[in-house]
């Protein structure tokens, strides 16, 4: 603080007054204005500091001299009985380092005047833009002594008849007008202040030793750009005020201020406190408003920084903080007052500051994150309530959830390159055991917990460095288990989105539970019961995009028996069109029941032989003639099928094989126009049609489908096992594990 140095300034402006005189040309008794500039090095670097920021010095003191003759620098000086003076001075500061009287202005009065050689000083002088009026009658060389003596930073010993020569002064007020706009520096701490600015000490009542009492009032407006850099804490604002009313106080060269009354506020506003090792945890508050309770400030001589003792409240408005240490992280946003109690010890043994909430506090949004060697867990809350934060002695931060619930909003599990990432809505939370605190602090080890968490309606994704798997409708316990590593284990009730089954069927995936770890640097994630439900619309749609429309059967029956003119009656090959599957059943296990109908083409041949042939049989040429027959076919059909695993469902497939006979109608379309015309024609259909439907047409056809969408990657990279196949109210249920290592 300012206060020893301002005081030897004072006395260096009593005589700068006095010195005035001494620079008078001819001794003569008349009215002279002279050169009274006169410079007073600033030797304290706590004055120095302040003055740098400093506009002028305004004083106003009085006193008495004590009567007798001292001799200073050889020069005897004369002082009367009950003496008094009183000064008035303003000083302009342009340079921190000298405080000259060139542009200073004011008034000294002496009740008597004092005699130097003999010679007496005028009662009255007249200090203005530097220059100095009286009736002058001294010689130079008293100009020239004074001179000297102001050279000299303070009145200690080897100057003890200056000492003396002071019964008392009394400063009714010492002011440093602060100029708007500049920085007072003190080292790494600055203050940037705006208008209105000043530091005023006030009633001093200064005995001969110059020991004292009185007051001192620090009234300063801050601006942008201020910092206070401690050994510990570091805070950064861009606005406040302080006005803090003190008592002063000098006894054997030791300084000390102390608050006049409690509960005195200093305001910043827009400021963030900085601590924690590389001061990378911080907090920032919209305003913080400090109550001081306790305020001593110590200066002893020979000390080289000034002693302090502070305890004060603190509220801090609209907050949020960020505290880090090596394994874990928490910001939190405080929307209402925070209250807190400061703490600030510094001496020559202790430096020490401590800070404290009073109360556990509601935060509207938390994000806790802990770092473990192969993973990362972060989570977000919301309406979070936070236990008591402190920072310790050491510079340690000590942060806790309390005990209770709050909202969930989103949790993510990391490694390197593999993340899972649960968002929620609706009214998920995590519950905080009693007796249980998620608190980030510096100690070895960091934290271990357990922590159970209620998800509803859910969404989560599963994503690696070309991978993703979404999941939804997220409904149940979740149970995070922090040690050296995080593992997350559930048996909530989930699906797994967009999935695509049997060609573009959707169809929703429900699991029941997973666990999320890591091993070897890889995350793995075991993902309990799942099961799809394929529905029976689902499986026949996707056979009949698959089964062709169109396709020719191979018959090569031959009937060998001759009838009339006709033998070797044959059927080549079935042609069915427009197959369309009717209906299906799922009677048996991996066996589908189905009615399928369809236009059918049949082709064949028959030897035809003469009108001899009809007499006499295998006599005369025989000509082969082709035939045509035209229907519409209905008839009943299995599909057998099978699941074939793979690794993943992504190369897993459903191998099929359907089969059924078609029966030729008796209402057939016989084309028999390139066999014969004429009137026997009717009786030869009828010999040919009897012959055709002693066979059916054997429809075959074997097809693979894939269980999933070659375009869905998101399965690309789970492994599947124990998968099983059985009926359900829906169709058919696929059930599996499955397991990523992503």
């Amino acid at each position: 603080m300012i206060s020893p140095s301002l005081v030897r300034v004072t006395f260096s402006l009593i005589f700068v007054a006095l010195a005035a005189t001494g620079c008078a040309g001819p001794i003569a008794k008349q009215r002279h204005t002279v050169d009274a500039a006169f410079n007073i090095k600033v030797t304290d670097p706590i004055v120095h500091d302040w003055t740098a920021a400093t506009s002028k010095v305004e004083v106003n003191a009085s006193g008495q001299f004590a009567p007798g003759t001292y001799v200073i620098k050889d020069v005897p000086i004369t002082i009367k009985p009950n003496t008094n003076f009183k000064l008035t001075l303003s000083v302009p500061i342009n340079n921190s380092d000298v405080i000259t009287t060139e542009l200073a202005s004011g008034r000294l009065i002496t009740t008597q005047p004092l005699e130097m050689k003999g010679v007496p000083v005028p009662q009255q002088i007249e200090l203005q833009n530097g220059k100095a009026s009286a009736d002058v009658d001294l010689i130079k060389t008293i100009g020239a002594f004074l001179l000297h003596v102001l050279e000299v930073p303070s009145f200690d010993a080897g100057n003890n008849d200056a000492r003396k020569m002071f019964s008392h002064i009394y400063v009714d007020s010492a002011a440093l007008q602060l100029r708007p706009g500049a920085f007072c520096k003190f080292g790494e701490k600055q203050f940037h202040v705006g208008s209105g600015s000043n530091i005023i000490l006030s009633n001093l009542d200064i005995d001969s030793n110059l020991n004292y009492e009185g007051s001192c009032v620090f009234h300063v407006r801050f601006l942008e750009n201020s910092k206070w850099i401690g050994d510990k804490v570091n805070c950064y604002f861009n606005s406040g005020d302080a006005d803090i009313h003190l008592s002063a106080q000098r006894v054997n060269d030791e300084m000390k201020l102390f608050l006049k009354h409690k509960d005195q506020k200093a305001i910043l506003r827009d400021c963030t406190f900085q601590w924690g090792k590389n001061k990378r945890s911080s907090a920032h508050s919209a305003e913080c408003v400090i109550g001081l309770k306790e305020f001593t400030w110590l200066k002893k001589a020979g000390a080289a920084h000034p002693e302090m003792h502070v305890v004060s409240s603190m509220n801090l408005e609209k907050t949020h903080v960020d505290v880090k240490t090596e394994t874990q992280e928490t910001e939190a946003d405080f929307p209402e007052d925070v209250p807190a109690k400061l703490t600030v010890d510094i001496g020559p043994k202790i430096r020490e500051t401590q800070f404290n909430t009073e109360e556990p506090e509601q935060a509207s949004n938390a994000r806790i994150e802990i770092n473990r060697p192969a993973t990362k867990l972060a989570i977000w809350l919301t309406e979070a309530k936070v236990g008591t934060i402190s920072l310790d002695k050491f510079g340690d931060i000590n942060f806790a959830l309390s005990s209770g619930t709050a909202q969930l909003k989103k949790l993510t599990w990391s490694t390197a390159k593999r993340s899972f990432t649960l968002s929620t809505s609706g009214t998920s939370t995590l519950t905080l055991p009693k007796g249980m605190m998620l608190s980030v602090n510096g100690r070895p080890g960091g934290t271990r917990m357990t922590l159970p968490i209620s998800v509803r309606l859910g969404s989560a994704t599963l994503e690696g460095a070309n991978e993703t798997l979404k999941l939804s409708h997220l409904n149940g316990e979740l149970l995070v288990k922090v040690d050296r590593d995080v593992l997350i284990s559930s048996d909530m009730n989930l699906a797994i989105d967009s999935s695509s089954f049997l060609g573009k069927n959707q169809a929703e995936v429900k699991a029941k539970g997973f666990e999320l770890s890591s091993s070897g640097g890889r995350a793995v994630a075991h993902i309990n019961s799942c099961s799809i439900d394929l529905s029976d619309e689902a499986l026949e749609e996707a056979i009949r995009d698959q089964v062709p429309k169109s396709k020719t059967f191979n018959i090569n029956k031959t009937f060998a028996k001759q009838h009339w003119r006709y033998r070797d009656a044959s059927v080549d090959t079935a042609t069915v069109n427009n197959l369309h599957i009717d209906s299906m059943n799922h009677n048996a296990k991996n066996v589908i029941d189905f009615t399928a109908s369809g236009d059918v083409d049949v082709n064949g041949t028959i030897e035809k032989g003469g009108v001899l042939a009809v007499i006499h049989k295998d006599s005369g040429v025989w000509e082969k003639k082709p035939w045509v027959a035209r229907g519409f076919v209905k008839g009943d059909g299995k599909v057998a099928y099978k699941l074939v695993p793979n690794q993943s469902l992504y190369n897993s497939e459903l191998q099929y094989d359907l089969s059924m006979a078609l029966p030729i109608p008796d209402d057939v379309d016989l084309d028999w126009s390139k066999v014969s015309t004429g009137l026997m024609q009717g009786a030869e259909r009828a010999i040919i049609v009897g012959q055709m439907k002693k066979i059916t047409v054997p429809v075959k056809f074997s097809g693979v489908l894939k269980i999933c969408d070659a375009k869905d990657k998101q399965w690309r990279f789970l492994k599947i096992s124990h998968l099983a196949v059985e009926p359900s109210d829906a169709g058919t249920r696929l059930s599996f594990c499955a397991d990523a290592a992503f």
